[in-house]
């Protein structure tokens, strides 16, 4: 795999993302509900990632052209019982002309290296009930299901 992996180091150097993040944020959420999701998503989800150590940013390049053919972006997602901030996994996209061809794990395994620089053993990540391609993928890669959630609707 000829990609090229970069770190963002802040929301200014990553801002190249914003109209992918926008596009898959409106793709994700069309699937979940009706109605435009709020402007400004790419924006919002960078100024996480930044806002503290549990973010990292980064992308995938094809090194013919410099495309962006990748994104991995965590945040801090904190413990309401605990207030302890974990680092989750909250996008990970791979254009669909290169999936298949480990990219994905790739940017995930960089992420977990990050941030297991900056003193965080563990990563988080959130997967739909019943996405079992994405349970197993996860699992694959050495994620365990620790909690559910269950919410009702009305």
């Amino acid at each position: 795999m000829e990609i090229t992996l970069q770190s963002h180091a802040d929301a200014a150097e990553a801002r190249s993302l914003v109209p992918k993040l926008d596009a898959y944020i409106r793709s994700a959420l069309a699937d979940i509900r009706d109605g435009e999701p709020p402007p400004g998503g790419g924006e919002a989800l960078l100024a996480r990632a930044f806002a503290g150590p549990e973010g990292v940013v980064l992308s995938a390049r094809d090194p013919k052209g410099g495309e962006c053919v990748g994104i991995c972006i965590t945040t801090a997602l904190q413990d309401p019982l605990t207030g302890d901030d974990l680092p989750a996994l909250v996008l990970l996209w791979v254009d669909p002309r290169w999936r298949r061809r480990g990219l994905a794990r790739a940017l995930g395994e960089r992420a977990r290296e990050e941030l297991a620089g900056r003193g965080f053993q563990r990563l988080a990540a959130r997967v739909e009930s019943g996405d079992d391609a994405l349970i197993a993928m996860g699992e694959r890669w050495g994620f365990v299901r620790v909690l559910e959630w269950m919410v009702r609707e009305g």
